[in-house]
């Protein structure tokens, strides 16, 4: 029997490229909720059961947040939900953490979105599935092991926001957290990686790709 998929992207075009994709292969008819927003994708997944989720990492434009967050929430709520998480983010501190966060698959968004049929399949058979341009990414040594305290998890999502030019009250929204707190972890990234002023982490955030 063919999984039941979930795709989420905000580009409504990547949802369409995904399901003309499969549309050649044995998952013709699997796909059965989509969603273009955080809060769309919620809804989906408290309304119809699904097996694996294809989802974009990045999906500012919903009240329930992006990234880390998202992800941390489906795994908790969803337990039997196979993710393979779809990005255009190049930083293997990020790819790292979203391996960590528990999802089973990596697809790099710039390959053709063909590729997504053999993550679906090694997915769905209980294997996991890592783009080839991500694997090299991440048996290389990452970005910022060298600092003596390395940037956590909560504060690569804040700076990833912040390169989104977001503000720390917004941030502090969109991640549910006190502005005071944003601002401590800000502080304390650009305290790990000796930077000084904002222009200076937004270079830095720009040249990485974390955002």
């Amino acid at each position: 029997m063919s999984p039941r998929i979930c795709v989420a992207d905000d580009h409504p075009v990547v949802v369409m490229g995904i399901r003309m994709a499969l549309s050649n292969s044995r998952y013709a008819s699997s796909i059965t909720a989509e969603a273009v927003s955080t809060d769309e994708l919620i809804q989906r997944l408290k309304q119809q059961h699904c097996d694996i989720l294809i989802t974009d990492f990045s999906m500012p434009n919903g009240d329930f947040p992006d990234g880390m967050v998202l992800l941390k929430h489906i795994r908790s709520h969803f337990v039997t939900l196979k993710i393979i998480v779809m990005t255009m983010l190049n930083n293997p501190l990020i790819l790292s953490q979203i391996l960590k966060s528990g999802v089973h698959g990596l697809f790099d968004k710039h390959q053709p979105l063909e590729g997504i049929i053999n993550a679906i399949t090694r997915v769905d058979k209980g294997k996991t599935y890592i783009s080839d341009t991500y694997s090299s990414l991440l048996v290389s040594p990452l970005r910022g092991e060298t600092l003596d305290k390395p940037l956590t998890a909560r504060e690569l999502e804040v700076l990833r926001l912040f390169g989104q030019n977001r503000s720390g009250r917004q941030i502090a929204e969109h991640l549910n957290r006190s502005e005071k707190t944003i601002s401590r972890q800000k502080r304390m990234a650009m305290q790990k990686l000796g930077i000084r002023c904002n222009s200076d982490l937004t270079d830095y955030i720009r040249r990485n790709q974390l955002a």
